[in-house]
């Protein structure tokens, strides 16, 4: 899969409803909002996990079969320091 950036949460929620986008990274806090608000559109794919300060994946419902490979891909970066070169790419700033 590949890393897209987003200067807004509005544009990155554009792009995901316009299937651009197949899952996102999101803070908890912007997770549970848009579940509440997105009208039923959006969704969590499980349990909330942890990255850095606190990040969620999202996606549609009818995206289940990606969220495996999602999580599949991430315990594999765990395994070697490709999870710490992302998270200082992406997230070592927020």
């Amino acid at each position: 899969f590949k890393v897209k950036q987003y200067e807004s949460v509005e544009n990155m929620f554009a792009d995901l409803s316009n299937k651009k986008l197949s899952a996102v990274f999101l803070y908890r806090s912007d997770v549970i909002y848009w579940n509440h608000n997105g009208s039923n559109a959006f969704k969590p794919l499980g349990p909330v996990v942890t990255l850095g300060k606190g990040l969620a994946i999202m996606a549609k419902p009818q995206q289940a079969d990606l969220i495996g490979k999602i999580n599949k891909e991430l315990q594999d970066i765990e395994r070697d320091d490709m999870y710490l070169k992302l998270y200082a790419t992406y997230f070592s700033n927020q």
